[in-house]
């Protein structure tokens, strides 16, 4: 009854007070909601690039400054509440006691991570099982973690984590590698799983069991952090880097795995297992005899050590990474906090048409008598005027597609490549390589026009008819120079692609989420093993990427060159004024990516 009248009291105090100050509350919470908002749009847009994040942190310090008023103003009603008065005498004059109970948790949760309790992986053996379990567990922790040096040393030896450029093969190379060394590390951690629960085994009855089972845990544990420091070292600051340690793996289970090894590499029950476990094994080892235990348990004792003692001598690195693991996650929560809007936005803007007209200027027919022109591999940019998206896509060329053929045509144009891989033809490759994608492209869509083209658009790559594709306000089509065995190549590469989702960060140096042009530039991207097209990437708010514009552009330059690598095939200019569009020659079409995005308003 009373704690019910109390709480009325506080009611009523809680409200008279937003009463008094609800002007003064409501201006905090406007600028706590527009710093925070300035902060984010700094790191979305990358405003000042590469310095985005300390123009953004004044932003943050001023937001987190008006929460801090508006917890100052919530502690002062706190005072006012005599259950808050209450509690803080208790707390004060039983303080001893308090600091123990505070005490007593530390050392709960402490126990909890250091000797987990939930399952009992030996339950179920009997001793002489547990012996031989123990003994061949001892065998294997020695290959794994020779198997986790050999991947790692190939990571580091290759100069590749801090390399700021990356070819095609360099890329390839990396991605290979960085797997095999988590597939090494899962491995080891299947069996540092089992062994962490060594105190199950009593040190009592059976010591030299427990004792192993320890080693096999701890020792093959450290060299793994140990490995992770290597490479979290190695790897700096280099995003480049970061990006494609990140990128969807199948052996880690989806994204983002550098970023959860160095989290764990840092983190305080990572930080406690690794310390505490030292000196419970140099406690284990002054108390039994391990005289007798082998080779292999001597290795992994003295790997063990070693490992420590690597850790503790790069304390300093690891309080670098600690630093750069903070700045990264404010600007990774800003980012986050960002993106949804930046996405909803952009995709908002790509469904608003600003006109009346809704028949665009390329006919079917002129699609029809284009297609006899075109071949597989060939690059298309379009335009279709007044979407409101064009307004933030850089140039005149917004879209960029890659044109494939039907399937029987495209059949047939591949024919003289294969024998290929083991395949008879292009049918039978895409048949066992890509069913998904198959089955689609073997259909037609709602109009009854087979699948031509591949292309990046809400919500990501997907395939459409040449019609469907082709009919826009403008049409360009580029040819890079190559021949049909590397134009294969790229149109596998491009299909590798189908069902990503679309890239509303527009980060080319990342391929779990594709753009459109970013389709074209990762389809092209040139390697030892095939030809490709040199599309320049350049720094746009931040972001390294090439536009379809840019794509004309490189043609306009390399034009009768010794560099060119693209030919022209085909043009169709639409016209605002006159609402129709014309074929074209080349030289109208040269200098196209010259004209202004808002050249329709002017026509």
């Amino acid at each position: 009854m009373k704690f019910g009248k109390r709480f009325i009291k506080f009611s009523k105090t809680i409200t008279n007070y937003f009463r008094k100050n609800k002007r003064e509350v409501w201006r905090n919470l406007f600028y706590v909601a527009g710093f925070l908002f300035l902060a984010m749009a700094i790191v979305g847009f990358k405003i000042l690039y590469p310095y985005h994040l300390l123009f953004a942190l004044p932003f943050l310090a001023l937001a987190l400054y008006r929460v801090l008023i508006l917890v100052i103003s919530a502690v002062g009603i706190l005072t006012q509440f005599k259950g808050f008065l209450y509690i803080k005498e208790r707390i004060h004059k039983y303080k001893k006691t308090t600091s123990f109970i505070l005490f007593l948790g530390v050392v709960v949760y402490v126990w909890s991570v250091v000797l987990p309790h939930d399952i009992n992986p030996f339950e179920d053996l009997s001793d002489e099982e547990i012996t031989l379990f123990i003994d061949d567990s001892l065998d294997i922790s020695v290959l794994y973690m020779d198997r986790l040096e050999i991947t790692a040393d190939t990571l580091l030896e290759s100069g590749l984590l801090s390399k700021d450029e990356l070819t095609s093969d360099e890329l390839e190379k990396l991605q290979h590698d960085w797997n095999q060394f988590l597939l090494a590390a899962r491995d080891s951690e299947e069996l540092t799983d089992i062994h962490k629960y060594f105190n199950q085994i009593s040190i009592f009855s059976t010591p030299e069991e427990h004792t192993k089972s320890f080693f096999i845990s701890y020792a093959l544990y450290l060299k793994k952090f140990e490995l992770f420091g290597k490479i979290i070292e190695s790897v700096g600051s280099n995003t480049r880097v970061m990006k494609v340690l990140n990128e969807h793996s199948e052996i880690f289970g989806g994204k983002n795995s550098y970023n959860d090894i160095r989290s764990r590499h840092v983190g305080k029950e990572t930080l406690l297992r690794r310390n505490l476990g030292r000196i419970y094994g140099a406690f284990l080892v002054q108390v039994v005899d391990t005289s007798s235990y082998g080779e292999d348990f001597n290795a992994l004792v003295r790997a063990g050590n070693e490992s420590h003692s690597y850790l503790v001598s790069n304390s300093l690195v690891t309080a670098g990474v600690v630093a750069y693991k903070f700045t990264n996650d404010v600007e990774g929560g800003l980012f986050k906090s960002w993106f949804p809007i930046q996405k909803n936005v952009a995709d908002s803007m790509g469904k608003i048409h600003v006109s009346s007209r809704h028949e665009n200027f390329i006919t079917r027919e002129q699609v029809q008598e284009m297609k006899s022109s075109l071949h597989p591999g060939d690059i298309f940019v379009e335009r279709r005027n007044w979407h409101l998206s064009n307004v933030g896509i850089p140039g005149f060329w917004p879209h960029a597609a890659l044109y494939l053929g039907e399937l029987d045509e495209t059949d047939i144009f591949f024919q003289e490549v294969f024998p290929y891989d083991g395949y008879s033809s292009f049918t039978d490759l895409l048949k066992e390589r890509y069913p998904v994608f198959y089955k689609k492209y073997s259909t037609q869509d709602e109009s009854g026009d087979s699948y031509a083209v591949i292309e990046g658009m809400a919500p990501g790559i997907i395939l459409q008819s040449l019609e469907m594709s082709a009919m826009a306000d403008y049409l360009g089509v580029l040819r890079p120079r190559m021949t049909k065995s590397d134009t294969l190549e790229a149109v596998l590469r491009a299909i590798g692609n189908y069902g990503k989702p679309y890239d509303y960060n527009f980060d080319f140096e990342t391929r779990d989420e594709i753009v459109c042009s970013e389709l074209i530039y990762d389809a092209y991207l040139p390697a030892s093993d095939r030809k490709g097209v040199n599309f320049e990437l350049t720094l746009t708010s931040g972001r390294k990427m090439v536009s379809p514009n840019q794509m004309v552009e490189k043609f306009y330059n390399e034009l009768d060159t010794p560099k060119q690598e693209l030919d022209f095939v085909y043009f169709i200019d639409g016209n605002e004024k006159l609402g129709n569009a014309t074929i074209k020659e080349e030289n109208s079409f040269l200098t196209s990516w010259t004209r202004s995005k808002f050249s329709s308003l002017l026509e």
